[in-house]
């Protein structure tokens, strides 16, 4: 890559190539800037840190399940369905990049693990606010399912927490929590 081609996509996608091909172990800033043919100094200027680009990768890679891989994801699903779908997506790459910032973490200074945890709680909050959009809209849903202390946000809240429980113990399978969300839903 010619130095007036540098940016920061550019750089990630050096750096996500490596992931994949080689390994998070082969990703640093030296290899990173001999791959894309830029100075080790043009490659700080958009990441100071080693922990800068894991988290960028992170970062995008839920970017990009979120805008390209959710659209394949029919919108006339219900929420029952539309949980086991998504789960289908996430199983599919989380396992891939929860090791790259697994194995980086260790590594890590406090501070670039509270930022760590910062950025996976924003990513939460994201699917969050997705998959309650998806339950208010399910016009499914038994009518007499909510109260006031058995909310859609507190139910979803719930799901979420299972997701993720699932996708840390690489469960392939969520067909007791869909069923789950079905018996209480439908």
């Amino acid at each position: 890559m010619k130095k007036s081609q540098i940016s920061k996509e550019a750089l990630l996608d050096v750096a996500n190539d490596i992931v994949f091909n080689e390994g998070s172990e082969n990703l640093n800033i030296r290899t990173i800037a001999q791959r894309a043919n830029v100075s080790v100094g043009s490659v700080y200027n958009y990441f100071p840190s080693k922990s800068a680009i894991v988290f960028a990768l992170v970062e995008d890679f839920w970017k990009r399940v979120l805008q390209e891989n959710l659209k394949e994801v029919p919108d006339n699903l219900n929420y029952a369905s539309y949980v086991s779908s998504i789960y289908d997506v996430l199983y599919k790459y989380a396992d891939q990049y929860q090791s790259l910032f697994i194995s980086h973490y260790k590594t890590m200074s406090d501070e670039d693990k509270r930022t760590g945890l910062g950025l996976r709680d924003k990513q939460f909050r994201m699917f969050d606010q997705q998959f309650l959009k998806v339950l208010n809209q399910d016009e499914t849903v038994k009518n007499d399912v909510w109260s006031e202390t058995y909310t859609p946000k507190d139910f979803n809240r719930f799901v979420m927490m299972n997701i993720l429980t699932a996708l840390r113990t690489k469960q392939n399978s969520i067909s007791i929590l869909v069923q789950t969300i079905e018996n209480v839903l439908y």
